[in-house]
This record gives C-alpha cells, structure tokens and sequence, in this order.
C-alpha cells in the first residue's frame, strides 16, 4: 500500500479486471493477482455464451448452439475461489452484462431488447452463487444504450463506463453532463484547441478510448444513474495518459479506477507496465487502495 507524505492527502485508486467468467481457470486469477497485496474488483460475466473471446476457450468461439449458456455456477472451483477471495477482502464482484455475446445488432448492452431481464437475472445468479451483493454493473464492450441506463436506474445499480454519446439520449440533463465533461477535458487539456476537438470526436463519437483526455476523479449523474469513468491500461498505447490521469486524481484529491483483464498479464510486456504503474503510483503519489464499489462513496 501506499504511504502518505505528511500533511498529504491520499486519493482513491481502484482496479477492475473484467472477464472472469465460467471459462475463467482459477489459477490463472490467482498467478495475476495472488502476487499484488491490492483489493481487486473482478467484473463477472454470469452466464457466458459462445463467443470470440480472450477470455473463452477457441473451441466455444464458433460452431456452437447460439443460445447456448454457461452459468458461472457450473465451475465449482472457480466458485469456491471467488468465494474465499472475497470473504478475505482481495476481491469483490461487479456484473459485466449476462452473457457477453456480441452479435452483428453492436455489443449486449448496446442492444434494445430484454435488457430488464438480462439484468436481473445475471445479478441475481452471481449474488446466489457467491453470496454477495452486486450493485454496480460494467457493460460489455464500454457500450451501454439509453435502454440499457434506463435498466439500471431501475434495478439501482451504479456504471463503471467511459463518457461517450454513443447509445445516449439527448435529454437536457445529459447535455449538462456532457457539457461539464468537456469543460472540465477543455481546462486540463495537454494540447492545442484543434487537437482537443479532434481527440474529443474520437472519444465521445467513436468511442476511442485511447484518447488521452482528462477524466474526471469523482462519479457523475447520466441519465439519472451514477457513473464512474475507468481508465484503461492499453499495453499499445503506453503509460503516459494513465500517469497523467493519475497525476490529476491525485492533485485534486480525487479517485481513480484502472481498467484492464486478467487475461491481459498474458503478455509479459502488459505485466511491466502494469508493475511500473504501481511503483509510480506508490512513490511519487498517495494512493488509498480500494474497491470499485467505493468510488461511488462521498
């Protein structure tokens, strides 16, 4: 953990690793994971079904029955894993859609549809399975339509996401948030006004969330939920923008999530950098290591 610098406030620093999943081999969790001494929340997908996927076997990518699911519960050992880890405090559960299917319509959550019921039936299976309770919910592929806010309004659920248009109503109140997010991009920009605009078209428009933009280090309202900006560690992309936005939280005694997959440590190149992070963070900041679940607290 890090250790504050007298008289120095620390800043929230949280990690979600998305993906784990019926496939997901415990081991592999605990050989990422089991060297940090750092609370991770894990985004866990319920009921996977046949997808193309780091995070699922090749043989379940194709030739499957496309209605066909794989519960969470059927990996006793995987359970088991979860269980202890998160009655020992390393681990807490996020949802991260139902299945995780994208089909050619965009990404799950991305979708109209049965949203309501995708929603509800994956957290009430991941809340029966690992005796916890589940309120914050990561969409699959950063993509959540206004179908798919509206369904988390209802069931109270906060988002882990990134500030995009893409999927959102117009309503006055989103306009407003946006409009704040910009602002608040515009005043901690690290280039010119032209280059600005075009990495906010990329980010807001497009979704490229390789975009080093300034996020801001505290939750926010869309569309009447509460939303939480991550920032992703992209092994192309590099540290700098991640540093920076490290840099930020920690100036305005704020919070900061860091998103990335298990299956990322994979590459030992991923691993460095995910390494050099930490170290920089612990001795050139204050950070406080937390769950997600905390970024929504006052």
């Amino acid at each position: 953990m890090g250790e504050a610098r007298p008289n120095t406030p620390m800043f929230e620093f949280a990690i979600r690793d998305a993906d784990t999943n019926y496939h997901t081999d415990p081991e592999e969790l605990d050989r990422v994971w089991g060297r940090y001494d750092l609370p991770v929340s894990l985004a866990v997908v319920p009921k996977h079904g046949p997808t193309r996927s780091p995070a699922v076997p090749e043989d379940y990518w194709y030739d499957r029955d496309p209605d066909e699911r794989f519960p969470l519960a059927d990996n006793e050992a995987l359970v088991e894993y979860l269980r202890d880890g998160v009655e020992a405090d390393r681990y807490s559960v996020l949802q991260h859609g139902y299945d995780h299917v994208r089909t050619p319509a965009g990404p799950e959550f991305a979708r109209h549809g049965d949203l309501q019921e995708r929603l509800v039936d994956g957290r009430e299976h991941l809340e029966s399975t690992l005796d916890v309770d589940v309120d914050v919910f990561v969409p699959p592929d950063g993509a959540l339509s206004s179908a798919g806010s509206r369904a988390l309004e209802r069931e109270r659920m906060r988002t882990l996401h990134y500030l995009t248009l893409r999927g959102r109503t117009r309503s006055p109140a989103v306009v407003r948030t946006f409009a704040a997010d910009a602002l608040f991009k515009y005043r901690h920009r690290t280039g010119g006004r032209l280059t600005f605009l075009q990495d906010l078209y990329r980010l807001w428009a497009i979704g490229d969330r390789s975009v080093g933009l300034a996020s801001r280090p505290e939750p926010y309202r869309v569309d009447g939920g509460w939303e939480f900006t991550a920032v992703s560690l992209v092994e192309s992309a590099g540290l700098a923008r991640v540093k920076r936005q490290l840099r930020l939280a920690d100036a305005l005694e704020g919070k900061f999530c860091l998103a990335l997959h298990y299956h990322d440590f994979r590459s030992e190149r991923f691993r460095e950098q995910f390494e050099e992070l930490l170290r920089y963070a612990r001795t050139e900041l204050d950070p406080k290591f937390v769950h997600c679940e905390a970024l929504f607290r006052g």
